[in-house]
């Protein structure tokens, strides 16, 4: 047995670059892979295959983790698909700085 393999694992940002290394290590170690970045284009779709070729389910969500309404939609979505989250990797990252935040 894979030391994830039963796992829901959601990881925002991971359509590309630090995100999706992360989600490919996890899907390797047996996790069912959720994921948010701000558009599912070409390269999420890619990644939802790139995955889904280990032998785990994938699925990529739009989502922008700075909205609270677009968050909790997409966790009821998940929820929905997956049947339970049991792992959150929340890679995204704000900057604020006196008042201003930037993604």
């Amino acid at each position: 047995m894979k030391l994830l393999e039963g796992k829901v694992a959601l990881i925002t940002g991971a359509a590309r670059g630090i995100g999706k290394a992360i989600a490919l290590k996890f899907a390797k170690e047996g996790a069912d892979i959720a994921f948010t970045d701000l558009v599912i284009d070409e390269n999420g779709k890619a990644t939802e295959a790139e995955i889904a070729a280990l032998g785990v389910k994938c699925k990529g969500y739009a989502s922008n983790a700075a909205d609270f309404a677009q968050t909790e939609d997409v966790v009821n979505a998940i929820k929905a698909d997956f049947g339970k989250i049991d792992i959150l990797v929340n890679k995204t990252f704000f900057l604020c700085f006196r008042g201003t935040c930037t993604r």
